[in-house]
């Protein structure tokens, strides 16, 4: 089935798109502060809550809600998962002409979003929540709980800004506006995978015109964090596939990358077993299952992590993942010997050839069979 859109209803001014997991905590005061915020700035508006089935019933807190105002809506996603394509299903679904986007978690500010509609009204394409203060810009980003993790968001923004070649104190935020038209003609190249969806859409309308608000970023008062180092995994495997102008997807990119350490794992280990004087075929059976172990649990928490398995899934899902590994090794050999044997190749090219070939087929099988279907928790 396909995502939703919006048909048949007079367009309102502004759609607040809300991506929410385990928020029925926030739900009552997060529309509180968009009604004092909204209705004050005599704003014609509509929220989305788009909702990856949350078990808490946030959902079902919605829809209470929205009995006594049809300004508020909810998609309960029974199966796609995800940060982004939650926005992406929201856009689609959005009456307004102007979009914005926020988390339903009460760390943005919603009594900046009527100066965040000026800034589209008087001509920017994109009005984005910054942040940081206006004044200092190695400030430590409010809300964040480390000086670590506002080093490398700092970092982090002057790499993405090369990118974007625009000057943005924060290109990662997830609180921001943006014309109708312009998510619109965006659609259809967005990724839809990981978390941060803002830069996708400035990477893709990098001639755009961007107005930069700033707020206080407050501390979650309810519900369930993103978790850092997957939105860290996701965004360098997303900038990864656009430097190189997506001919290898973000996630083979990871999957891939987890190889390398895989590779990293295997060989430490079998040293290491060797040292400590194991024979030799028993240290390189500890190594391989103890990176295939490890490679099989990186990739569930990291490379698919909107579809991550628990509990007999997950052990259903390794032994499957070792089969596949099995297999691939079987044709890693096969393809390395022929060419060296057969058609007369170099060490070198016959052996990447090998491994090129398992990795195809490792991951194939395991997207299409060991993570075919979104898990039950989103990746955002």
């Amino acid at each position: 089935m396909g995502n939703p859109v919006a048909t048949g209803r007079k367009l309102t001014e502004v759609s607040i798109i809300t991506p929410c997991f385990n928020e029925v905590g926030n739900v009552v005061q997060l529309l509180d502060q968009l009604t004092r915020s909204l209705d004050g700035a005599q704003i014609d508006w509509e929220v989305i809550f788009v909702d990856d089935d949350s078990p808490d019933g946030t959902a079902a807190e919605v829809r209470a809600q929205a009995e006594h105002d049809p300004r508020i809506r909810c998609i309960q996603r029974k199966t796609a998962r995800g940060l982004a394509s939650a926005v992406i299903w929201g856009l689609q679904s959005a009456h307004g002409n102007i979009c914005v986007v926020m988390d339903a978690d009460l760390q943005h500010d919603a009594s900046i979003i009527p100066d965040m509609v000026q800034a589209v009204r008087d001509g920017s394409d994109i009005a984005i929540g910054v942040r940081y203060d206006s004044h200092n810009s190695t400030a430590k980003l409010a809300g964040l709980s480390s000086g670590w993790r506002n080093r490398l968001s700092r970092y982090g923004n002057r790499i993405l800004n090369r990118l974007l070649g625009q000057q943005l104190n924060d290109p990662l935020s997830g609180f921001f506006a943006i014309r109708r038209d312009v998510a619109d003609s965006s659609l259809a190249r967005l990724s839809g995978e990981g978390f941060k969806i803002l830069f996708d859409l400035l990477y893709h309308n990098r001639n755009s015109k961007v107005a930069q608000i700033h707020f206080q970023f407050s501390q979650r008062a309810y519900g369930e964090s993103k978790l850092e180092p997957v939105v860290i995994w996701h965004l360098y495997c997303d900038v990864a596939s656009k430097v190189l102008r997506y001919a290898i997807s973000a996630r083979f990119i990871g999957f891939a990358t987890v190889g390398v350490f895989g590779a990293a794992i295997h060989f430490s280990t079998l040293f290491l077993l060797l040292f400590a004087g194991l024979d030799f075929w028993a240290c390189q059976l500890v190594a391989t299952l103890t990176a295939m172990v490890n490679n099989f649990l990186i990739n569930n928490i990291l490379t698919y992590s909107d579809r991550r398995l628990f509990g007999r899934n997950l052990l259903v899902g390794l032994a499957y993942y070792g089969a596949a590994s099995a297999v691939g090794i079987i044709a890693n050999v096969g393809v390395a010997s022929y060419l060296f044997t057969q058609e007369g190749g170099s060490t070198v090219v016959s052996s990447l050839s090998g491994v090129f070939v398992e990795l195809i087929w490792r991951y194939t099988f395991a997207s299409r069979v060991i993570w075919n279907r979104p898990g039950r928790n989103p990746s955002g």
